[in-house]
């Protein structure tokens, strides 16, 4: 074989490597499956071939959706190899975000996890004329779907012949007498259906052209006045007619009976075994003659400017990705990974799958969303990449723990954490700690940062690194003082990985030094230019905007970013959302916010200013469950969100957090007024997208008389608010909102 260029022949080396080594663990039902390389392959083999049989072809596109399981990812990889591309759909989105994607890329297949995804591609079917078959992997709930139950051979046979026979007095599709009498002995001899396959197609296969006219022009009749009209066999539903065309051609021309619109993994992997015994090595062909410019997949962006945009990557652009990535944080195939990114971000391919399959380290997978970080104490990775929201819960976690921890615990915790940031900070500075720091960081290792790290599941972590947004410095230090080295990543869908933080280089206000083979430049705006062979492809259906971003071979990231005398790159924002205040003086909202989230009474904050205003105002939302344990601890009484949001001792406890991150700011670029929003920021309503990131154009439209009364002299503003009370009863209040000054 020659160069491993594309995903598919990264997994037959693998097989033919190390066949029945470990590659896979699944946890279900509380035990760990485990899938070797060659289960792997095998999987990956028969459903591509499976999908060839049911009409898949190269260039076409198959979207999956489902939690982190291997079929996922042998439904991803199976579609490659047979020569087409994939793309994810977020496990959360709803119906209408679904058939974005699914129109948008001309999905023909979708893969999905269970009754919940099968449920939304059933709510939207007749908008995707392009779906073909929704294939599932978890059965449950599907059972007794009419859209599961068998296709009977003999009625399938008949209704074709009906659909033929109509054509008898049709106006544009006339058939001989000899022909009418051959249908009728087809449809009066259908018994052993099964073993006349061959002479069904026979008699049959001369009305193949008839049935393609009837495709095109649907079954022309003369009325009782003369006028012309289309016949409908099923009134009622219409769609059954066209499907039952499709599958006549499909049965005359090719031989393939009608399989049903909804299907299980294991069913197109069956499919795939009988078709390799009249299609040998056509499998492994495929595999051969795949190319690394060959499209892999699209990832839709997370539209937080508007629709999203699906940015199509090719094979090498990933594997180069990966390799990068692989060379800056080495893997070998004795290593663990736990697979805990949402497939359909293409973080986890860069930093996940793809090195998973570059090294043989082993890829776990956690047995639901909820119990990530209890299987993860159970594999003990040695390698682990969160994003910046679940670093910061993490932390968050450690804080709640001791603040509910017993009084030794906490005393221990006081006590040793100053001797962790100490020895974090000296190392920050290239400093060795002299032989007292030493002993005492021994110390409280052995009797804090050990226990916790255990706790957390990263007792054996060798690596640890952060990306996708800007972490909280606090968070970024907190994690180094237990003892992880916590390492920023800088990437992006469209320029691939960037930079990061190298072995002892550690600089957390920076996102590390350009990878290697990564050239980058900045414009006269700040904005960063990348070249390298880790771009993009295109944006799917999209020359024009693709033309905007990709010129001369350089990627505009559309990233505010400075270059410091180390040769790190320092993120600061999004340009088009680095803030300019009427002074001229500049803002990073980014940057704010991250450091607002440090906090255990912070869940999220949206910060705003402008070249009209004079000064930086923020919304912010509170940790509810935090904010509504400690109002319990202090006797402070309250009844919903609504309620504790607005209680001028939660303002205060808020404020204390806005002059910390106050003091790290230049005076003109503080933050001078807040508000405590009446509910939280949700996905559901657009206000976040499924990463949670902020919509910041849609956000500023929505609270628009929020952010007016904080620039104007108003003391508080009235809403409407939906809120649910303890017992599960909602209703809808109208509150006011107050506007506080920042002291």
């Amino acid at each position: 074989m020659r160069a491993r260029e594309t995903i598919p022949q990264l997994i037959k080396s693998n097989y033919e490597s190390w066949g029945q080594r470990t590659a896979m663990c699944m946890k279900h039902r509380g035990i760990w499956r485990r899938y070797n390389w060659e289960d792997y392959y095998e999987n990956v083999k028969y459903f591509s071939l499976g999908l060839i049989n049911l009409g898949f072809e190269p260039g076409d596109v198959v979207c999956i959706i489902g939690d982190n399981e291997p079929e996922w990812f042998w439904g991803e990889f199976a579609a490659q190899a047979a020569g087409g591309i994939a793309t994810g759909i977020f496990v959360d989105a709803i119906p209408s975000e679904v058939k974005y994607v699914a129109a948008h890329s001309g999905a023909k297949f979708a893969i999905v996890n269970d009754q919940e995804q099968t449920d939304k591609f059933l709510d939207i079917k007749d908008e995707l004329p392009s779906l073909k078959k929704v294939i599932y992997w978890d059965p449950k709930g599907l059972k007794n779907y009419p859209e599961t139950l068998p296709i009977e051979k003999n009625e399938f046979v008949k209704n074709m012949c009906d659909l033929l026979l109509e054509c008898e007095d049709s106006l544009n599709l006339p058939i001989s007498q000899e022909q009418v009498s051959r249908i009728h002995r087809v449809k009066h001899e259908l018994k052993d259906v099964e073993y006349k396959i061959e002479e069904i197609r026979k008699e049959l296969e001369e009305f193949v052209p008839t049935l393609e006219k009837m495709s095109r022009e649907g079954i022309i009749i003369k009325r009782p006045d003369g006028h012309p009209d289309k016949k409908i066999l099923w009134p009622d539903d219409e769609g059954k007619q066209d499907e039952l065309i499709k599958q006549a051609l499909d049965f005359l021309k090719q031989g393939r009976w009608p399989t049903n619109f909804i299907m299980s993994f294991n069913e197109v992997v069956g499919l795939g075994r009988e078709y390799e015994k009249t299609h040998s090595k056509l499998f492994e062909q495929n595999v051969e003659k795949g190319r690394g410019d060959d499209g892999a997949f699209i990832y839709y962006t997370s539209g937080t400017t508007g629709l999203p945009k699906g940015a199509m990557l090719t094979h090498r652009a990933l594997i180069n990705t990966a390799q990068g990535f692989v060379s800056r944080f080495p893997l070998t195939e004795n290593d663990d990974l736990v697979s805990n990114f949402p497939p359909a971000w293409v973080g986890d391919s860069f930093f996940a799958t793809i090195p998973h399959l570059l090294t043989g380290a082993k890829i776990n997978f956690p047995e639901e969303p909820e119990t990530i970080a209890e299987d993860t104490r159970e594999v003990g990775p040695e390698f682990v990449i969160y994003g910046p929201r679940q670093w910061e819960s993490l932390v968050s976690e450690i804080q709640v723990k001791m603040t509910d921890a017993n009084p030794l615990k906490r005393f221990f915790y006081r006590l040793f954490m100053p001797v962790g940031y100490k020895i974090a900070d000296l190392s920050f500075e290239g400093k060795t700690p002299d032989l007292l720091w030493r002993v005492l960081h021994g110390i409280a290792h052995a009797f804090l940062f050990r226990p916790l790290k255990d706790k957390l599941g990263l007792s054996k972590v060798r690596m640890a690194v952060t990306g996708s947004s800007v972490l909280s410095l606090d968070t970024f230090r907190l994690i180094h003082a237990i003892g992880i080295e916590l390492r920023q990543n800088y990437a992006s869908t469209e320029a691939g990985f960037i930079s990061s933080h190298g072995k002892g280089e550690i600089d957390f206000q920076s996102v590390g030094r350009p990878a290697s083979g990564v050239e980058v430049r900045l414009t006269d705006e700040g904005e960063l230019l990348v070249r390298s062979d880790c771009i993009f492809k295109e944006y799917f259906k999209d020359a024009e905007k693709t033309a905007a971003v990709v010129v001369n071979g350089w990627c505009r990231t559309g990233d505010a970013v400075n270059i410091n005398d180390m040769g790190h790159l320092i993120f600061m924002d999004r340009l088009e959302h680095m803030g300019e205040l009427a002074s001229g003086t500049k803002y990073a909202p980014q940057y704010i916010e991250g450091r607002l989230r440090f906090s255990p009474y912070i869940k999220d904050a949206m910060v705003v200013g402008g070249r009209d205003r004079e000064f930086v105002c923020a919304i912010v939302n509170m940790d509810f469950a935090m904010v509504g344990k400690w109002a319990e601890r202090n006797g402070i009484p309250y009844t919903t969100f609504v309620d504790l949001s607005q209680k001028k001792e939660v303002a205060d406890l808020v404020q204390k957090d806005l002059i910390r991150v106050n003091s790290y700011l230049p005076k003109a670029a503080r933050v001078k007024k807040f508000v405590l929003l009446h509910k939280e920021f949700d996905p559901d309503e657009a206000e976040l997208t499924r990463t949670r990131k902020l919509r910041r154009d849609f956000m500023e439209q929505r609270y628009k008389d929020l952010i007016d009364a904080m620039y104007s002299d108003k003391e508080k503003i009235t809403v409407e608010a939906q809120i649910t009370y303890r017992d599960g009863r909602k209703g809808v209040v109208s509150t006011a909102i107050k506007v506080r000054k920042v002291d």
